[in-house]
């Protein structure tokens, strides 16, 4: 009996310092600098911006291909978005539009960047969840709007290499319906001719364009919007940018 308590003593401490060592080593792997990060200047230059190494660094998901990393310092917050998989001017175009846009006070405070490593460390904003009553308030519209004319009446963007957002919408629900991966609720032929019309009647204005505001990048703070994720912007046609907030949020 005796031995059975010294056994079933042991257990329970072995299994406590199980628990510590996995605890620890969560804690770890969370808050570790990730090896891409030392590869480059980002990381010297999170110090300098931070005035301390006592950094803490967690992963942050994103919507796009870009990896994000937020940084916490005792008194501040940053992002780190790295973007080095993709080509010079694809990177030149995202950071030219990041800076345009932080510069206009519509997105988070750009403070460092680097072109040909391929990152960007700007401001972290808290997001603000919306209510109910927040969506059924026309203020919320009026600040979206209000975020649309600085961007589209602003600094141009860069061109992008690729074609325009009208013939890539074109491209795309063709191969949606190859791929018969339209709906049977919608009629392929209507919504063809809708899209042929929107074609040959649609504005030739050209102006910069984000060409990607679905909710996951537009970050409320309060009830102030924020912009994010300028991978597609690019001079394009800014009622894609109005469609794409009235599909969302309208």
């Amino acid at each position: 009996m005796k031995q059975l308590k010294i056994w079933i003593k042991l257990f329970i401490v072995s299994v406590f310092l199980i628990g510590i060592v996995a605890l620890l080593t969560w804690h770890v792997r969370r808050f570790a600098i990730p090896s891409v990060l030392s590869k480059t200047a980002a990381l010297e230059t999170l110090y300098t911006l931070a005035g301390t190494k006592d950094l803490k660094i967690t992963s942050l998901k994103g919507g796009s291909e870009a990896t994000l990393y937020k940084v916490d310092s005792k008194d501040k917050s940053y992002v780190i978005r790295l973007i080095e998989h993709r080509s010079l001017a694809q990177k030149e175009r995202e950071i030219n539009a990041q800076k345009i846009a932080s510069d206009g006070g519509w997105s988070p405070q750009l403070y460092a960047s680097d072109v040909d490593e391929g990152w960007i460390i700007m401001e972290y904003i808290q997001p603000t969840s919306l209510t109910q009553a927040d969506r059924m308030n026309d203020s919320l519209y009026i600040s979206l709007g209000k975020v649309l004319q600085k961007m589209h009446t602003g600094p141009d963007f860069l061109l992008s290499s690729s074609s325009p957002i009208i013939n890539r919408i074109e491209e795309q629900l063709e191969q949606l319906y190859k791929e018969h991966k339209i709906p049977q609720s919608i009629h392929y032929e209507t919504l063809k001719n809708i899209f042929n019309s929107v074609k040959k009647n649609h504005s030739t204005i050209i102006a910069p364009t984000h060409r990607d505001l679905n909710p996951n990048n537009i970050i409320f703070s309060g009830h102030q919007p924020f912009i994010i994720d300028f991978e597609d912007a690019a001079q394009d046609d800014p009622f894609f940018d109005l469609g794409t907030i009235g599909a969302f949020f309208i």
